[in-house]
């Protein structure tokens, strides 16, 4: 291994004083030097890495030596060049706090096994020798060679090289990386296949003598010399000897295919997988180490039990997570300390740390004691509960592993206080030693948080003893002298690196701060205590005459003096273990969280979202925040949307509570009365106060906040992991007729034919048939099976009917994806009844099924591989087909690749919680349910989708269970036994896996001569075959059986034919004769083995049940619970208006009215009134001609769903029929009132009231801290923000939008407002009118006039408002179904791709187009652009050739127009333009027809000069007669004047040359000739 470019920091494990063992004296190769030269080399950086200029300086000062700082690199990661490995790090200037944040993040970070990256930034280093692998293991690694942890792992251990001298990689591992990736060819010619086809692998081995590297392989031996394989013919090609596999492929992908050394260890090291790849620990079995004995392995167990039994079992969470409080729907305290008193009972201990035993000495994993173990944890546990006691143990061992870290930390600085008392007492002067009480105090620990609170109190008062630790190392390193002489201070520096606190420390406060009457640590007894345990003890002499005596220096006067003490003491107080610990508490319980919307929450926060309940919570107290409430508000602390405050002290305006620093104060307070005492008590409660609000509150506010996240995260991974379960828990589906599986032309099993549908009718309709094993047997395709066509419909249907005549399934999937599927399953159920009835088949049933797991599957990559020359609709179809015929096993097919379990809709807050911790849940939940129902691995031999179950056995993994298949090689095992004998399988994986794996000897007992145990086919295990076949023999109470001592199996093959006869066993005295044997209590498992001859294998999951009516509704539809609810606003177009006939008893009863107006009779039904008999109105009902009386109108949502809006809810006022308020093909706005999901239908209201919510029935559920004043308040503000100062008073109207100013002032106001935005003003066409004036775009606005009736006064507001020819009742109608309507095409237009901010400017189009054109002459280019000559128009500019062409669009309520048609979306406008671009356009006219017109025209003027020659004729004639000119000869004259002339639109004006205007003359009139314009 070359390391010339290369360096590598020093195994952390080196005592600090340790000369590297290469540097012998005695050495004297030339090799042994370079070695040498290297390993001091390592010291020296990993001292480097550890120090900062500062250090340098001090270094320099004292030694005289200018040492260079070297490249930051950390250990196991090489630098990539010389220079970077020689350049500096930054961070010179950086404080000693951070140097001792650094030492605490090896103590207590998150990860210990975590690396970083070469070129990653420090915020400081470690200091040498105190980090976390500097503190553990160091004796054990003193004696190791330097070499052996050149290359470490995660872990930080050294690893073995997988490569021999010549880098040639093992054999196994490369047939590993062939058989996962699929890759048949070479290694050297990786670009290339062979041309025979069959890719051989040639590896070549050559003994490289000059190879420096002796590294070991991975299993400790050297593989034996191979035989050069022999060359098959392939592409010539260069190539190079011994190519690795790490060469081939990219490391990630040799991590994902389990290919790496470790998987490797995994594989080969016979202890359960997942044991192995615990995240922060593995699970290491207790052994006695450093000579401990069972008592002390005993006490280690107790203590861990009793540890997690407080921390896991009894400690309450702050927030409530309680399923009983959350189901009881109410925010009251009392509910909640009541459901959170539910707690375990201390009789759990012992059932705890038997478990903890069966983990960590018998190295049983939990699916294994789950099933076999049951006596040693139930009653008092549950499953859930062993799974929580393995993670607990994992946080326990890292507790103590962090404690002895501290530990160890402490005891070199009290071996350093020890060196530097013995060298010169006065060193020791100001230093507090490190006592026996501050080990026991570590000792104690029961928390992470605790114990970071104890490494900080003694870095506080140690850290710079930790500081001069380092400067000696480094001097001492440098062979300078060890121990300056303290005499010499002028060639001494000390660190300059100081904090207030050591400020303070270094003028000498410290003398004041001992008289403040008590230490940290007595008050941190009294707060723990919540009495005053020690008395104050009082100073005699003043505050001012005591810090008169330590004025000078940094504190020049008494008031400086006393702050800095205050500050000094506060600063120990904070730092005091007890101090937080009792502070913390407090907080968590006291604390109460206040929220408040932003500027940009109060505009988007919906109505009905979660934040709108809760945006002006004020004062909750954190307990009472339920589920994931907290994580909502966290949600939407990040995304801008509301502020949160937590808070803990908050004063009463009553003054009845009293706070937390009050009631401290008491335990900090000299009871006296005197000047003296209260003066000193002043200070005293000044320094209590700092402590609290300037140091502890902010920490612990942050510090709560992640608990709550924490803690909502949990609640959100146990919803993501039981939706889970409610998958996977469902048996295969069961057809309502039997399976008959010795149907010799058929496959056992279910056989299923599966369908995938699109909502494209286009597309053809997969069926895929799947035999009972899951695999394709055959497949078609109907291309018109949903076709409109009856005929083309007819031939596909009976396609189909042939081929389920030919296949006989017994169940069909139907993909439920899209509304099309409904269509298909009515086809597929007709073409079934038919079969059924001609052919008397078995019945079929057509089912629905979920296709999200399907979704995943028909792109991932493991379909690529094993379905490839299937597309994705077929392998879409055979998910959904293998989901029918068992979830279980589609799920943990899914489950293969972790990512695409992930990738599951599981709950919307799903990608905000740790994705390890999720997968993790995940994983449980499909290990219990795998273990619960069992594998039969002969299956999984066989197929494919059938293997993946393997992994999530017990003791197994995907390694382990991906070795056993290749092992297997296709073939198939016929005991239990096998899996040790055949596959490898260690003892103790083979104890925890193999009464999971199943031997279905049923399949081959015909063609074996093996003797096969039919309890391998059960759930017993195998070391209780003995105790099964006793209760079989007892049972049958047969003397020949019984005294057939040579096969006792035969009692096993008799008893499960007849089982009822083990009712009669007395298992309870079996099980006190196994105890009095030494095998303890396993009456359980003797039950349990009852129970499984009578049925083995029985299913034990939850029967198959379809889809519910909501699921299917939400599958089919693509709605959640989220895009449609209940309250929610949408708009829908009027399809119809429903009628409801009168029947013929309603008809006979009717009783006819006359309007006493008109003297018409009038239909009580369809409110006819034009009929002026009675007669005429019976006549009416007797020929059907009544419609009935409307009941409301049918309405077609954007998302397609149908609607109903009842008469009722049309208006708020009384509508009589529905053709008053609305007519067919008008776009409505409306309110969601009800989802029937049955019918695919919602039922909606239109009246103003529910559309404005002004009851607020239509809002979200409030917080029971809602602060309703604060909410008013802030919509006062913003109505008063938005008050109009313009002295306009002519109007008196009451609405938030209404402003009395006039049109530049309502341009300059919407100037500051958003897109969208409308503001009301009075009208200059007078008191009748109003103009409400819109923001279209920045700098556009438009002026829409509204017209007033039934007016009351001249001042106020007309009852009914017009917009051109529509009714409105107010004005939040018009805002709601005109103005905002219209806003948001505009926002869809200026967010769509192709939108310019060229505002109308035609030239800038003409260039843009130009240039795109150029770019792509084959495409069209266009934009769109706001229009400010014409504003609420926009400009569609489109080159289709040469020249630019420009049209106008109109943005309306109901849609865009273009071309005379309106449009209800823009991507319908476009692909309306882009499909008749090439028309004529509207209005234009174009310049083939200009001659035609000039033809007419000179007509025209022909015709014109003769009827004035006529008319001049017959004025004279009048003149002569004295007839005036009267009415019908000036008509005559006009008529003359009007002949039919083209008049262009501006989108012709603004058109292209090609498209040109007739001249006409001059006063002519102007009309559209249909022939050659359509009118817009």
């Amino acid at each position: 291994m070359e390391d010339s470019e290369s360096e590598v920091a020093s195994s952390p494990g080196s005592p600090a004083g340790e000369e590297p063992a290469a540097q012998n004296a005695d050495s004297d190769s030339s090799e042994d030097e370079v070695i040498g030269n290297r390993q001091k080399r390592k010291h020296v950086e990993s001292l480097d890495e550890d120090l900062d200029d500062d250090d340098y300086d001090l270094i320099q000062s004292n030694t005289g030596i200018n040492w260079k700082k070297r490249k930051n690199v950390r250990r196991a990661h090489f630098a990539d060049s010389d220079e970077e490995a020689q350049s500096g790090s930054e961070g010179g200037d950086e404080s000693e706090k951070e140097d001792k944040d650094n030492i605490a993040k090896d103590l207590f970070g998150d990860d210990d096994d975590e690396e970083e990256e070469v070129d990653q930034p420090k915020a400081a280093a470690p200091a040498p020798g105190f980090s976390i692998g500097d503190l553990e293991d160091s004796s054990e690694e003193e004696d190791e060679d330097d070499m052996g942890g050149f290359i470490v792992d995660e872990d930080g251990k050294p690893v073995r090289s997988n490569r021999d001298q010549d880098g040639v990689v093992r054999d196994h591992r490369l047939m590993e990386a062939e058989s996962i990736f699929g890759l048949d060819f070479d290694p050297a010619e990786f670009d290339q296949f062979n041309s025979d086809g069959e890719g051989a692998l040639e590896e070549e081995e050559e003994d490289d003598e000059g190879s420096d590297s002796d590294l070991s392989f991975i299993d400790g031996e050297r593989p034996q010399e191979r035989s050069k394989p022999k060359k098959r013919k392939r592409i010539p090609v260069k190539k190079t000897a011994g190519q690795a596999v790490t060469d081939m492929y990219e490391p990630s992908e040799l991590e994902r295919s389990h290919l790496t050394d470790r998987d490797a260890v995994i594989r080969l090291t016979d202890v359960p997988e997942r044991f192995q790849l615990r995240t922060g620990l593995p699970v290491v079995p207790l052994s006695g180490e450093d000579g401990d004995d069972d008592g002390a392995m005993d006490r280690e167990l107790n203590e861990e039990a009793a540890w997690i039994f407080s921390k896991a079992f009894s400690m309450k969470t702050v927030s409530s997570q309680d399923p009983a409080a959350e189901s009881a729907g109410t925010n009251t305290y009392d509910l909640y300390q009541s459901s959170r008193t539910k707690r375990k009972s201390e009789d759990a201990i012992p059932k705890i740390r038997e478990v903890l035993h069966l983990i960590r000495k018998d190295m049983f994993e939990v699916p294994f004691i789950a099933q076999y173990r049951k006596e040693f944890y139930e009653p008092q546990l549950s499953v859930e509960d062993l799974w929580k006691i393995y993670l607990w143990d994992e946080k326990y061992c890292q507790l103590e592993k962090r404690k002895r870290n501290l530990q160890r930390l402490m005891e070199n600085t009290q071996r350093h206080q020890f060196n530097m008392a013995r060298r010169d007492e006065r060193l020791m002067e100001n230093v507090i030693t490190i006592d026996d009480d501050d080990f026991h105090r570590v000792i104690g620990v029961q928390s992470t948080e605790e114990l970071k609170d104890i490494y900080q109190h003694f870095m506080l008062y140690h850290g710079r003893e930790v500081v001069d630790m380092q400067n000696e190392r480094a001097v001492r390193l440098r062979g300078e002298e060890t121990f300056p002489d303290p005499d010499k201070n002028s060639g001494l520096k000390r660190a300059q690196k100081r904090t207030q606190y050591t400020v303070c420390r270094d003028a000498g406060l410290t003398g004041m701060a001992e008289k403040f009457g008590l230490t940290p640590s007595q008050i941190g007894a009294n707060m723990a205590n919540s009495y005053q345990r020690y008395e104050t003890q009082q100073c005699t002499v003043e505050p001012n005459e005591l810090a008169a005596e330590y004025t000078g220096g940094a504190f020049p006067e008494v008031d400086s003096v006393l702050r800095g003490v205050c500050q000094m003491v506060a600063t120990e107080i904070a730092h005091e273990p007890q101090v937080r610990q009792a502070t913390r508490e407090a907080y968590y319980s006291k604390a109460k969280l206040t929220v408040r919307p932003t500027k940009k929450g109060r505009k988007e926060i919906e109505e009905l979202s979660t934040l709108s309940g809760v945006c002006y919570v004020t004062n909750k107290p954190v307990v009472t925040l339920k589920g994931d409430q907290f994580l909502h508000i966290w949600k939407g602390v990040e995304d801008g949307l509301i502020s949160m405050k937590l808070n803990m002290d908050i004063e009463d305006p009553s003054g009845m509570s009293q706070t937390y620093l009050n009631e401290v104060r008491q335990l900090y307070w000299k009871d006296d009365y005197s000047t003296l005492a209260q003066n000193w008590n002043a200070l005293r409660f000044e320094a209590l106060r700092v402590a609290l609000e300037r140091y502890l509150y902010p920490m612990f506010e942050e510090e709560l906040k992640l608990v709550l996240l924490k803690e909502a995260q949990d609640h959100v991974v146990q919803q993501c992991a039981l939706q889970l379960r409610s998958w996977v828990e469902i048996a295969p589906f069961q057809p309502e007729a039997a399976i008959n599986d010795d149907d010799p032309n058929f496959s056992p099993g279910l056989r299923v034919l599966a369908t995938s549908v699109v909502s494209d009718r286009s597309k053809p309709v997969t069926f895929v048939m799947l035999d009972g094993n899951g695999e394709v047997t055959d497949f078609i395709r109907l291309g018109f099976i949903l076709d409109r066509n009856e005929t083309r419909k007819e031939r596909d249907c009976e396609s189909l009917k042939k081929f389920i005549l030919r296949c006989r399934p017994l169940a069909i999937a139907v993909d439920a994806s899209c509304r099309e599927a409904m269509n298909l399953a009515d086809t597929v159920k007709a073409c079934v009844a038919q079969l059924e009835q001609e052919h008397q088949l078995v019945t079929i049933t057509t089912e629905f099924v979920d296709c999200d797991v399907a979704r995943l599957y028909e792109s991932s990559k493991r379909a690529d591989v094993h379905h490839r020359e299937y597309n994705e609709l077929l392998r879409h179809a055979i998910s959904l087909g293998r989901r029918l015929q068992d979830p279980l096993a589609e799920f943990c097919y899914l489950a293969s690749d972790d990512d695409e379990l992930l990738c599951l809709k599981l709950h919307i807050f799903q990608n905000d919680v740790p994705k390890e911790e999720l997968l993790w849940a995940l994983q449980v939940e499909m290990i219990n349910r795998v273990n619960e129902v069992g594998v039969d691995i002969n299956k999984a031999f066989k197929h494919t989708h059938w293997s993946s179950l393997l992994q999530f056995v017990g003791g197994l993994g995907p390694r382990k269970g991906s070795d056993i298949i290749k092992k297997s090689k296709g073939g198939r095992i016929e005991n239990r036994s096998q899996l040790i004998t055949s596959l490898g399988m260690g003892p103790k994986v083979f104890l925890n896996c193999a009464g999971f794996v199943r031997i279905n000897t049923s399949e081959f007992e015909e063609n074996t001569s093996e003797y096969l145990d039919p309890l391998d086919n059960s759930r017993i295990h195998p070391e209780t075959y003995e105790w099964a076949r006793k209760m079989a023999v007892d049972a049958l109470e047969d003397d020949d059986v019984v005294g057939d001592e040579g096969d006792p199996s035969a009692a096993i093959e008799e008893i499960l034919e007849s089982p009822e006869r083990l009712k009669d066993l007395d298992l309870d005295a079996f099980a006190v004769e196994l105890e009095r044997q030494g095998f303890g209590n396993r009456q359980t498992t003797l039950y349990d083995i009852r129970d499984e001859l009578f049925g083995m294998y029985k299913e034990r999951r939850l029967p198959y049940r379809g889809l519910t009516a909501e699921e299917k509704f939400r599958l089919l539809t693509g709605e959640s619970k989220e895009t449609l609810v209940e309250g929610k606003l949408l708009t829908g177009t009027v399809v119809t208006i429903t009628r409801r006939r009168p029947t013929r008893e309603m008809l006979d009863q009717a009783n006819p009215e006359r309007a006493e107006e008109t003297g018409l009779w009038r239909c009580p039904f369809c409110l006819v009134d034009t009929f002026t008999d009675l007669s005429e109105v019976w006549s009416h009902f007797d020929d059907n001609s009544c419609v009935g009386q409307a009941s409301g109108v049918r309405v077609r949502l954007d998302n397609g769903l149908m609607g109903f809006v009842p008469i009722k809810n049309l208006s708020d006022s009384h509508v009589r029929t529905p053709e008053e308020r609305v007519k067919i093909g008008m776009v409505v706005h409306c309110r969601i009132v009800r989802v029937n999901y049955e019918r695919f239908a919602v039922d909606l209201t239109c009246r103003s009231s529910d559309l404005s919510n002004k009851d607020g029935q239509f809002s979200g559920q409030r917080d029971g801290y809602y602060d309703e004043t604060a909410a008013d308040t802030d919509k006062a503000k913003e109505k008063k923000a938005v008050k109009p100062k313009s002295a306009y008073v002519d109007r008196v109207i009451v609405h938030p939008s209404f402003h009395n100013i006039s049109y530049k002032q309502a341009e300059k106001k919407l100037e500051q407002l958003d897109q969208g935005d409308a503001i009301i003003r009075p009208s200059s066409k007078g008191s009748d009118h109003l103009t409400i004036s819109w923001k279209v775009d920045e700098g556009v606005f438009s002026h829409i006039d509204v017209l007033e009736r039934d007016k009351t006064h001249h001042f106020t507001l007309g009852k009914s408002l017009w917009i051109e020819s529509e009714e409105f009742e107010d004005l939040d109608e018009i805002l709601a179904r005109h103005i905002q309507p219209m806003a948001g095409y505009v926002r869809d237009i200026m967010s769509y791709k192709y939108f310019s901010k060229e505002s109308g400017n035609k030239t800038a189009l003409d260039a843009l187009l130009s240039s795109e054109k150029r770019q792509q002459k084959a495409r069209i280019p266009y934009y769109l652009s706001t229009s400010k000559d014409f504003p609420g128009k926009f400009i569609l500019s489109y080159m289709p050739r040469v020249k630019a062409i420009h049209e106008y669009c109109t943005v309306t309520p109901n849609g865009l127009r273009y071309r005379s048609k309106v449009h209800s979306s823009l991507d319908a406008m476009l692909a309306y333009f882009k499909k008749h671009y090439k028309d004529p356009v509207p209005g234009a006219v174009h310049v083939h027809r200009h001659q035609h017109l000039q033809q007419q025209q000179q007509q025209h003027q022909h015709h014109q000069q003769a009827q004035q020659q006529q008319v001049q004729q017959q004025q004279q004639q009048q003149q002569q007669l004295h007839i005036p000119t009267n009415m019908a000869m000036a008509a005559a004259q006009a008529a003359a004047a009007a002949w039919p002339q083209a008049q262009a639109m501006p989108t012709a004006q603004a058109a292209a040359p090609q498209w040109q205007m007739p001249v006409l003359p001059q006063g002519a009139a102007m009309f559209t000739h249909p022939q050659y314009y359509t009118s817009t």
